[in-house]
């Protein structure tokens, strides 16, 4: 049957995409930045539907301004207000405080102390860590030897990759004494500017450095930063995290094959997570009450970030056009407070929608070829169409319900091989399709014992003893069936007029008048091959 010749094909058409889609999406790399950008645009639509993702009620975040500095004649410098601003945090019994500022070099020595001196008094500040990746940076010895007391060896299933790191700004060496712990917080943009990942932990030495943000989510749930299982490219586990008094979980954070979080961001940094202003508790701390520190501190996690001009400490971002580097921070920390977390979609989801599509092109050519083949090109575009909002509610239906990244890219990319497939494989398909009628037609006319004989005799006299083209023998075969002009032109996708043309040439070649006299000579021909086959 023609159906059977076309359905021949499927397994190559389905072969093709999901090699292409398999080789997609082992070198997603290629396409990184690409698929990011179109994620971005989902970003965007969740926030449209949904406004801003959940926020945990235990992260605060602190920053430093330029109004602050000009209101107050304050000097970023002085490290007296700072030690009084922790001071003012441990009164209201802050858990974890993180600093996403870098005091890199000591300034006097009464100005050092009062920092110093409240940072060990509170012991739960933790203090920043810059990785160089380009250059070469000289860190003093003593500091790298005090810097490695903060090296963890966590159970992983890879060995730890080399130390990639060119130097390190560390903070001065008294302070680094005086806190609870250190936490990298270098970050790499993408092409774009845009950071939307994050390194959780950071290879140093023979182990490794965490980050701000694990060192401070392993500090609020009393979990030990050395008691923790590194899978690459599946998941950190921190074991035993008390998430509330009594009651022990193991936390698992999903991260990607360099240790990184994809960050979930909650919304714009107007609209999500909610920062204040240092300058009441640093100013006018005598106006705060203890009770009123602790009903708004007590049990948080606080980062304390800087965004003034002077130190561009700012990024491109998905939703705002310049986006504070703490807000990467604090949309960390707030994906593992409330575990609302992105990952890559896996390699089955991956895979599914070239499968759906496939499903969607043997559709197509079972209806179009087969019984609506004068509207096949209209069929073709509405199944365009159709696959393209499918794969939209497919990949928002990834992101915004399973909370995962899809390759966006190859599922594009996908439309098109599909389309270019089935554009390049209807002709094949047709070809074969004219050829099976010729067959299909041919075989009636032979006896029921010896169909496929006959058949085989009756093409080889259209195409041989009476010197008829390919495209005239499948006139002749349908003509021969008892069709009529219009059901060939239908059938052969040819218009009428072609077929009175093909008819009046098969009828010159073969010296006849009408189609009686035709059916006549074919099936003389027929008769007198048979008797001299037998």
């Amino acid at each position: 049957m023609i159906i059977n010749r076309k359905i021949r094909y499927f397994p190559i058409i389905t072969v093709i995409i999901l090699i292409l889609h398999i080789l997609g999406f082992l070198c997603s790399r290629v396409m990184e930045l690409q698929n990011a950008r179109i994620g971005d645009s989902f970003f965007k639509i969740r926030y449209f539907l949904n406004k801003k993702e959940k926020i945990s009620p235990h992260l605060v975040v602190f920053h430093l301004d330029d109004t602050m500095i000009i209101n107050n004649d304050f000097n970023e410098n002085d490290r007296f207000f700072f030690g009084n601003f922790i001071k003012c945090l441990a009164r209201g019994k802050t858990k974890t405080i993180l600093f996403d500022i870098l005091f890199r070099a000591e300034t006097t020595e009464n100005n050092d102390n009062r920092l110093i001196d409240e940072s060990a008094d509170a012991g739960n500040v933790f203090y920043p860590v810059v990785f160089k990746t380009k250059g070469n940076l000289e860190t003093p010895e003593e500091s790298r030897q005090i810097l490695k007391k903060f090296i963890i060896y966590p159970q992983i299933t890879s060995p730890a990759k080399k130390n990639e790191s060119r130097g390190e700004l560390v903070p001065f060496i008294s302070l680094i004494k005086a806190a609870e712990g250190l936490g990298g917080i270098s970050q790499t943009p993408d092409g774009d500017g845009i950071i939307r990942r994050i390194p959780l932990v950071y290879p140093f030495d023979d182990g490794y450095i965490p980050s701000l943000v694990l060192a401070g989510i392993c500090h609020f749930y009393n979990t030990n930063p050395g008691n923790i299982i590194i899978i690459p490219g599946k998941k950190i586990t921190l074991q035993d995290a008390e998430v509330t008094p009594g009651r022990k979980i193991d936390i698992d954070i999903p991260v990607d094959k360099k240790n990184r979080l994809v960050i979930n961001f909650a919304g714009p940094w107007n609209d999500s997570i909610e920062s204040f202003s240092m300058s009441p508790l640093i100013f006018q701390s005598h106006l705060f009450s203890e009770e009123n520190l602790i009903s708004m501190l007590e049990g948080t996690i606080v980062l304390v970030a800087e965004m003034t001009s002077e130190k561009k400490d700012f990024t491109n971002g998905i939703f705002d056009m310049v986006y504070p580097q703490s807000g990467i921070i604090s949309n960390a920390v707030n994906s593992i407070m409330t575990g609302n977390y992105l990952k890559p979609a896996g390699f089955i989801e991956i895979i599914l929608f070239p499968l759906i599509i496939t499903g969607m092109l043997y559709i197509y050519f079972f209806i179009a070829g087969h019984f609506l083949p004068r509207h096949k090109n209209v069929l073709f575009l509405l199944l365009l169409l159709f696959y393209i909002a499918c794969f939209f509610v497919y990949n928002l239906f990834l992101f915004m319900v399973l909370k995962q990244i899809p390759e966006y890219v190859f599922s594009l990319l996908t439309i098109i091989v599909a389309a270019g497939v089935a554009i390049f494989i209807r002709p094949v398909l047709e070809k074969n399709y004219k050829v099976s009628a010729v067959e299909t037609t041919l075989l009636k006319t032979g006896r029921e014992g010896d169909q496929y004989k006959s058949g085989k005799n009756i093409e080889y006299i259209l195409r041989n003893d009476l010197k008829l083209t390919q495209k005239e023998a499948n006139v002749a075969a349908l003509l021969l069936d008892g069709k009529q002009y219009k059901e060939i032109s239908h059938l052969l996708d040819i218009a009428t007029s072609t077929v009175r043309i093909r008819v009046h040439k098969i009828y010159k070649k073969c010296n006849v008048d009408n189609k009686i006299e035709f059916s006549n000579l074919v099936r003389g021909n027929l008769i007198e091959k048979n008797k001299n086959t037998k």
